[in-house]
């Protein structure tokens, strides 16, 4: 997991501006800044089989919201280091994570897309990228469905990690 900073302060500020006030230049911003995050700790950067993975969002926030702040994140980050950007997830649908505890967040909310004929995933390596790393439950069970979907590895990056108290 390749991170930029913990949540808290502006980070935490910026991240709700991208998310509520649908902030997409801030959102490509973060996206950028990810990517060249992920370049100085991932060696093999620039490797061409390399695809980005957003975490998808609802759909219903997501009509709301006019924009998908994670997607807009992923696209910059894909644009970034040169790899296409698909979409093999889909959101299960549910209440918002924000506010639920850690048990509540441990239930799974993704799927592979229904029907979904895109690009083959096998023997490619895959970047998940997310905006809030908080339990980690999602991301596993992101990677979980990827590599059902043929990915060989998978990596993940995100903008902001939620300090776990009593753990660094």
């Amino acid at each position: 997991v390749v991170r930029l900073a913990k949540l808290g302060g502006d980070w935490r500020a910026s991240l709700l501006g991208i998310k509520y006030g649908c902030d997409a230049i801030g959102a490509e911003s973060l996206g950028i800044r990810l990517a060249e995050q992920h370049r100085l700790c991932v060696v093999r950067f620039g490797v061409s089989n390399v695809l980005v993975v957003p975490f998808p969002a609802a759909p219903l926030r997501q009509w709301r919201r006019g924009i998908v702040p994670v997607g807009e994140i992923a696209r910059s980050f894909a644009r970034t280091i040169a790899a296409p950007i698909v979409r093999p997830l889909r959101h299960a649908g549910g209440p918002p994570r924000t506010g639920q505890s850690r048990p509540e967040r441990r239930r799974r909310r993704l799927a592979c897309r229904w029907g979904w004929t895109g690009t083959a995933l096998a023997g490619l390596r895959v970047i998940l990228v997310d905006d809030v790393l908080t339990t980690g439950a999602t991301i596993r069970e992101a990677a979980r469905l990827v590599r059902r979907l043929g990915a060989n590895e998978v990596e993940v990056g995100v903008v902001a990690v939620t300090p776990t108290p009593g753990r660094e």
